[in-house]
């Protein structure tokens, strides 16, 4: 139930920056917990490995799915792998909610999609998630998703091209 829109907005924006550089910075893979197909809510498909024992990245995104409360993001294991080996983590949506969520009282300026930072102050009393597209914790970053993931993903290649390049 990932969303789709999230996920090109990334994968898009990291093509699109390898397509005007003189040497593509770079690439990606698609991960999940088993591995192998997964459906957007839309039922787009994308083909994924299994989350690997040592991760050897630069930066993870995490795409949101429709449900917040989702048992399946709460990646505290994973999170903890890939920031171990200095890789940032950017959380979007309700994978930044479910972080925020585990979390519980030490969320403090954390953000998520404006519609789950509802959720979070009614449901589940966690009044202090703010409205930003994006909040850092360490290693860890929790964006507000959706459309503002645009934002993150720009912010990302501008640090490894030329202004002129993203522009």
């Amino acid at each position: 139930g990932f969303v789709l829109t999230e996920l090109a907005a990334v994968v898009d924006t990291l093509r699109i920056a390898n397509r005007v550089s003189a040497q593509p910075p770079f690439s990606w893979a698609y991960r999940s917990s088993k591995g192998g197909p997964i459906a957007s809510s839309s039922l787009a498909y994308v083909e994924s490995e299994p989350f690997s024992d040592k991760p050897n990245a630069d930066y993870v995104f995490v795409i949101g799915n429709s449900d917040q409360a989702n048992p399946h993001l709460s990646l505290g294991s994973e999170i903890a792998a890939y920031t171990y080996r200095n890789a940032q983590v950017f959380l979007l949506a309700e994978a930044a909610s479910r972080y925020i969520k585990d979390r519980g009282e030490h969320a403090v300026g954390l953000t998520t999609h404006w519609e789950n930072s509802a959720v979070l102050r009614e449901k589940d009393g966690l009044y202090d998630a703010e409205y930003a597209i994006a909040s850092e914790d360490g290693l860890v970053v929790t964006c507000a998703g959706m459309g503002t993931t645009l934002d993150v993903a720009l912010s990302v290649i501008g640090r490894h091209i030329p202004s002129a390049a993203k522009m």
